[in-house]
This record gives C-alpha cells, structure tokens and sequence, in this order.
C-alpha cells in the first residue's frame, strides 16, 4: 500500500448512485462519495440506468455502472423506489434479479482489484463486497442502513455481516438487528450530509410561490417513500382532519408503492399537495414550517430526519424505539404516539399556534447534530479511522 492516506483507494460498491446532479436517489451515498474523494482515490460500482453512460464522473467521483437487462429502459430493479419494493411488486423485476447479481458481481471484481479497501453499502452490494474480498484479499467495510436488513433473508444478512471485516450502520435499530444475526461488534458511525446543498442560499419566499404556498401558509412536510413503515396514510388523514383550517397546508414529497392509495385518499383535499419525487428536498424543507416522520417502527436516525435538523426546521416524530432517548420531547423534537391521525393533527395545531416553541427546537439543532456525531468533521473522521485500522492490519 501507498505510505500516505491521499493515495488510499477506496472502492464503494452500491445497487444505486445518483445518476446526475439533480438525481434524489441515495443523495447520502453522494455526500460519502464526495467527502472521501477529498482526500482519497474513491470510484463507485452502482447499476446503471436509463440515459446514464456506463462510465461518468459526478462532482468529481468515478462512477463504473453495470447493466443488468437490455435495453436499459426496461430495467425494473433500481430507480423506481426502493429495491425491495421493487422486487415484490413487479414479476418482471423478479427475473431480473439473478442476472443483476451476476452484472454486479462481474463488474465488481473488475473494479475492486485495484483498490485498497472496499466499502460495500447494504448487504446486497457486501454479497458482492464478499466475493471480491475473497477473491483479491481486500479489507472489506459494510454499511447497513436499513431495507437490507429488513427485507433480505437472515441467512444471507448473517453471510455478509460474518464475512466482513468491519460493520457499520447509523441506525441503533440496524445495529441491534445486525447483533442479532451474530455480528457483536457493529460500528455506529453516522452517514454524510450533502452539506454543500446545506450551505446553498434558498429564496424561500420564491419557492414558496411555486409550491402555491402564501406567506400566512404553515407547511407542514412529509418526505418519505409511501411504503407501510413510513405510514403515509395517517398524514392524509390528518390533513382531512384539518381541511377546514385555510391556512394550514400539507405537503408530501416522494413515490413508492402506496401511491397509488395516496392519491386516492388525498382526492378533494384542497389543503393536501403531492409532489411525486424531488431532487431539491433541500429547498422544500427551507420553505417548511414544521417536518414531519411518522413512521410507526423507528426515527433513528432517518436521513431525512438529520437534513431537516441541518436546515433547522422543526421536526414532530412518532416516539416509537428508542427515539425518546435521541429527542428530547419538545427541544429537540415533538414527540406524538404513532398511527393517530388525531394526534397528530391536534399537535400540527399546537405548533402552528407555538412559534416559541418551534423556535426552541430549531435553535437546539446544531447541538444535538454535535452531540450525536452528525458533523461532517466527525463522520469523515470515524470513516478515517476504521480505514486507517484496515491499512495497519493489512498485509498487501
């Protein structure tokens, strides 16, 4: 190995990248590609898409995508949702899978015997990630973050988990799932902010007017995948609940599965607005009064959580897990029971009418992101060590 860090190549293996600058897929694997790249020799192994080379370089980052079906138009597992939403829903995508894992695997072992260590995000990629390491006796790092370990059988989570040489997740309740299958020593490091996008001036009033929002309005923002364990529907209904109060408006950003149901609870609901997937959630959290995650099984840490602390908008979470011992009820969040529409409505009108207390929780932001290790800083540094651990136990 090279004698100093600049020279460490790092291969990320990923099922998907963003496929150009204004793609909202996995923007945190972006921000981890991008801040790496600052001091080391980092290239990315993700699938391809549509419109997309089989070779680029965003915002300076080496991207190899494989394809995994032809023509690329007809690819069904990645770019349409979640992977594993994909893979249940659509026949087509299901005999895609085994000819996914092959293209990924072939163009894995190509790109990662160069390199020096290999970081494998979810455990669909650290199948790949295993091969490789097996195959060129690479040190090999795996990320979890959630879909995989929730959705993949546990014989082939424990496989990956087993099999790797370090275990990381920013999710408690990952870590404890990953303990589970027999993997003790799970790492808690955060993921990356696009802290570039953070720093970016935003005319909120601009974007405001292009939402059809007016500056009495209250928004009130829900931005997740409509999935079952983001639980969309009980944000519709609370917007029902609350139609009749003109100034207060709800606003949903993203696809999934459930949209379909979505849209047709939303139907007449004047107060309700769907925007479908964005790639500037950064500026729709700006032009947001309050943000909401309501899932019913775990808010620590949701990306999206973590942005909105970034841009300090006030954020209302279901207290579900451990997530009362993350926010403090009231500084750092506004904690509600899960699935209630009527609490949750009745607390859209607390706070509505509490600019104090949403000016409490937004100015206890930046402390809490220090407190618990979101800083770029500090990712970048635990990332660093873990490697730097990896290049001394190391015998290439």
């Amino acid at each position: 190995m090279a004698g100093n860090g600049k020279a460490l190549k790092i291969c990320v293996l990923s099922t998907t990248y963003p496929r150009n600058e204004r793609d909202s897929y996995v923007p945190f694997i972006r921000g981890f590609a991008h801040a790496l790249g600052q001091k080391y020799k980092v290239k990315v192994v993700a699938a391809s898409g549509r419109g997309v080379a089989s070779e680029d370089a965003l915002v300076g980052i080496k991207v190899k995508r494989f394809q995994y079906f032809w023509p690329k138009a007809w690819q069904r597992l990645t770019y349409r949702g979640g992977m594993m939403e994909s893979f249940r829903n659509s026949f087509f995508a299901k005999m895609q899978a085994p000819v996914f894992m092959l293209s990924f695997l072939i163009k894995g072992l190509k790109e990662t015997k160069d390199c020096d260590i290999i970081h494998a995000h979810w455990t669909l990629s650290g199948f790949v990630g295993v091969v490789c390491k097996k195959a060129w006796k690479k040190p090999l790092v795996v990320t979890v973050h959630g879909g995989d370990l929730l959705g993949l059988p546990k014989w082939f989570n424990r496989y990956v988990l087993m099999n790797a040489d370090v275990v990381m997740t920013a999710h408690h309740d990952m870590a404890e799932l990953a303990r589970k299958l027999g993997r003790k020593d799970v790492l808690d490091v955060k993921n990356f902010l696009d802290w570039d996008k953070f720093s970016e001036k935003v005319d909120v009033r601009a974007v405001r007017q292009e939402l059809g929002f007016s500056g009495r309005d209250f928004v009130v923002t829900f931005i997740a995948r409509f999935e079952p364990r983001k639980d969309p529907m009980t944000f519709v209904k609370a917007a029902r609940l609350l139609k009749d109060y003109k100034t207060i408006k709800f606003l949903m950003v993203g696809e999934g599965s459930f949209r379909h149901i979505v849209e047709k609870q939303a139907e007449g609901l004047s107060n309700l607005k769907l925007l479908g997937a964005r790639h500037d959630v950064h500026r729709i959290l700006k032009a947001s009064d309050l943000f909401c995650a309501i899932s019913p099984l775990e808010n620590v840490f949701s990306t999206t959580i973590i942005e909105a602390k970034a841009l300090k908008v006030p954020c209302l979470l279901t207290n579900v897990g451990v997530t009362s011992r993350y926010f403090r009820d009231g500084l750092d969040a506004y904690l509600i029971p899960a699935r209630s529409e009527k609490q949750l409505a009745q607390a859209v009108l607390r706070l509505a009418n509490n600019p104090a207390l949403l000016d409490r929780m937004s100015g206890n932001s930046e402390s809490f992101l220090q407190k618990n290790g979101f800083m770029k800083e500090e990712v970048l540094r635990r990332h660093e060590e873990v490697y730097k651990k990896l290049k001394s136990l190391s015998s290439w």
